[in-house]
């Protein structure tokens, strides 16, 4: 759990760099962490050829996309328990903070290549 909160934490620090007047950032990490997780789980059906071998249509993932968008929402609209871990996040010397970014970073790139991969896969097929 607390690598889901570290995540948030990048995407938030993310979201308030690049944001031109800073607000609503915890919103755009959610919506972001939503999108991610929706490229993931649309990657696996993708790659492992489930649209393709039976009649799939995304409308089945619907319930699951539903929940996980509450999901993060009542996780993360916490103030309290973000506050704590950001506060957390914080005192991570820079160092570490670096590489964490990285990998954070790494990680969603690879979701969203593994998500086009598998696309043009099923699309070639």
């Amino acid at each position: 759990m607390k690598i889901y909160y570290y995540i948030f934490y990048q995407l938030y620090k993310f979201w308030e760099i690049v944001s031109i007047p800073r607000f609503w950032s915890d919103y755009k990490a959610i919506i972001s962490i939503c999108a991610i997780e929706i490229w993931l789980i649309a990657s696996v059906v993708k790659f492992f050829y489930i649209e393709y071998f039976i009649n799939f249509s995304y409308i089945y993932l619907l319930p699951l996309i539903i929940y996980l968008v509450v999901f993060n929402f009542t996780l993360f609209h916490k103030k309290k328990a973000c506050n704590k871990y950001f506060n957390e996040f914080e005192k991570i010397p820079k160092f570490k903070n670096i590489i964490g970014t990285i990998i954070v970073w790494l990680l969603i790139i690879t979701v969203l290549i593994v998500y086009f991969l598998s696309s043009y896969k099923l699309q070639n097929r």
